[in-house]
């Protein structure tokens, strides 16, 4: 069994942490040389090399059966890949698997510890240039975000192309003329009016390489996207020149759904409100 002298210091336990987007994956571990472990997937795979970090730091918090904000904090140097783009640009979601290695045991597989994404970074930690500290939540997290019933508003409470709406929803592949803050032109473009002037990309999204940015308007008659934020643009890791996959949108209007052909399907109750609180009061005459 290789000895790991950083290792000790924590009763023989080696963190790891394997990082997953798109089609890449990275691995990582506090060590003072490379090492091989059994892959943890179920099925295993062949074994994996995770590269030797001597700074890596992993911070815990109790971890309970609640859904309350619970993350964990990776303290690894600021140059290595993807933390490196990820302080700088936005990123596509990159998952985290923290693992741990037990030297002291029989067996050197890792088990476990904590699976969820990289929710935040932050440059410059403690002081130092050289140091990144990234926020990681579990996946539980995210299910706060669910909410329960039916707004009564004049928008579509359906996921685009979901079960209800039944919308197919096209995509096309095109390439990034030029990237001007959260602007984007592409070389070419449909340029259908999918309602009250909105080109059939509004709402929808581009992605590349994992990154999904989601389309804050597409402007009939034009082939430029305002992004809800601004696509990566930096030496080494840009959206210019790339063919990149946009998916079509629908801004939750009628309009919108009768482009589309699913009126029938229009979720949006409130669209036509009485003038009166039936639960409060009666009908007004000729109401």
């Amino acid at each position: 069994m290789p000895e790991i002298d950083l290792s000790k210091s924590v009763l023989g336990f080696v963190p790891c942490i394997e990082l997953r987007w798109f089609d890449q994956t990275r691995r990582y571990c506090r060590a003072d040389a490379d090492h091989i472990f059994p892959d943890h997937l179920d099925p295993p795979g062949p074994d994996v090399t995770y590269t030797a970090v001597p700074a890596l730091d992993i911070e815990y918090q109790n971890q309970d059966g609640g859904t309350e904000f619970r993350p964990i904090f990776v303290t690894i140097p600021s140059d290595l890949d993807p933390f490196d783009k990820m302080v700088t640009q936005t990123f596509a979601e990159v998952e985290i698997t923290v693992l741990e290695a037990d030297f002291s045991a029989d067996t050197d597989t890792p088990r476990v510890a904590f699976v969820g994404t990289v929710f935040k970074t932050r440059a410059n930690f403690r002081g130092k240039s050289k140091l990144i500290k990234a926020d990681c939540v579990g996946r539980k997290q995210f299910w706060k975000d669910v909410s329960l019933g039916v707004k009564a508003t004049d928008r579509c409470p359906w996921f685009f192309g979901d079960h209800v709406c039944g919308a197919t929803v096209v995509t096309t592949t095109e390439e990034v003329e030029s990237v001007t803050g959260t602007e984007l032109i592409l070389t070419a473009l449909t340029n259908d009016n999918a309602g009250s002037g909105n080109g059939r990309y509004t709402r929808g999204y581009v992605q590349f390489e994992g990154l999904r940015i989601l389309v804050r308007s597409h402007d009939f008659g034009n082939r430029r996207l305002v992004m809800a934020k601004a696509p990566p643009q930096i030496p080494g890791y840009t959206w210019v020149g790339a063919m990149v996959t946009i998916f079509e949108g629908c801004d939750k209007s009628i309009q919108a759904c009768e482009f589309y052909g699913r009126q029938a399907f229009f979720g949006g109750i409130g669209r036509q409100m009485p003038a009166y609180n039936p639960l409060l009061s009666d009908r007004p005459e000729g109401g």
